[in-house]
C-alpha cells in the first residue's frame, strides 16, 4: 500500500528541494480550478493550445531536468515539449490557486520561476475572492490587476 500511496502523492521539486503538496486543499480549491479550467477550455475551442488542470509537471529550467513544478491550470501551445507527464517548454499561462500550505511559494518562488521562464500570464487565485494578474513586459512580471 505504500507504493501506492507513493504514486499518488503531488510533490514539487524547486531549487533541489521536495514540496510535498499533501494534504490536499479543501474542495473549494478544486471548484475554483475546475470552474477556471472549463473557461479557458472552451476559449481554446478550435486553438493548438492545450490546457492541463494540476496534471502536468512544468520543468522551469530547460537545462535542469531536477526540478518541476505543477501549476494549477496551465495552457501549453507548443506541444513538441510535452513528453510524458512534462513540459518542458514555456507555457504561455498559469494559474496558481492560494491554499495556505502554498500560499507563500505561489507568491514568491513560483512567481520568480515563471517569470524567469518567460510565462506570458500569471493569476494568483484566492478561493477567498481576489485576483492578482500578472503579464510578463520585458521580461518582468507587471501585476495588471489585483
Amino acid at each position: 500500500m505504500a507504493l501506492r500511496d507513493q504514486e499518488y502523492q503531488k510533490q514539487e521539486k524547486m531549487n533541489g528541494i521536495v514540496y510535498d503538496m499533501s494534504p490536499a486543499a479543501d474542495y473549494n480549491h478544486g471548484i475554483l480550478n475546475g470552474n477556471i479550467y472549463q473557461i479557458v477550455r472552451a476559449g481554446l475551442k478550435n486553438s493548438l493550445c492545450l490546457v492541463f488542470i494540476e496534471n502536468l509537471d512544468f520543468k522551469y529550467h530547460p537545462d535542469l531536468n531536477d526540478d518541476y513544478v505543477r501549476p494549477d491550470i496551465m495552457v501549453v501551445c507548443d506541444r513538441t515539449n510535452l513528453k510524458g507527464a512534462s513540459y518542458r517548454g514555456v507555457p504561455k499561462f498559469i494559474v496558481e490557486t492560494l491554499s495556505l500550505s502554498t500560499s507563500k511559494r505561489d507568491r514568491t518562488a513560483k512567481k520568480d520561476a515563471y517569470e524567469q521562464a518567460g510565462v506570458e500570464e500569471y493569476w494568483l487565485v484566492s478561493p477567498k475572492g481576489f485576483l492578482d494578474i500578472y503579464y510578463l513586459k520585458d521580461g518582468k512580471y507587471v501585476l495588471e490587476q489585483s
